[in-house]
């Protein structure tokens, strides 16, 4: 749950596919599904598309805007 809250923190956001990759893999290798029951990990995967579906966008950096352009 710590690397969970610390992505969050980083990022304002995470998908649930993160999950099944490092880092959260490297601590459990079969993905979640080792650690959480499975009414956990549902609840724990609708309540981070809450968060992603409710939060506000970022605003992209200048760098990506140009990469977007071909700049």
């Amino acid at each position: 749950m710590n690397l969970i809250v610390e992505h969050l923190t980083d990022n304002g956001v995470m998908e649930a596919r993160r999950l099944y990759e490092s880092p959260f893999t490297d601590h459990a290798p079969h993905g979640p599904d080792m650690i959480f029951p499975e009414a956990v990990l549902d609840g724990l995967i609708l309540t981070l598309d809450t968060v992603r579906a409710h939060a506000p966008r970022r605003p992209r950096s200048h760098s990506q805007r140009a990469d977007a352009h071909g700049r």
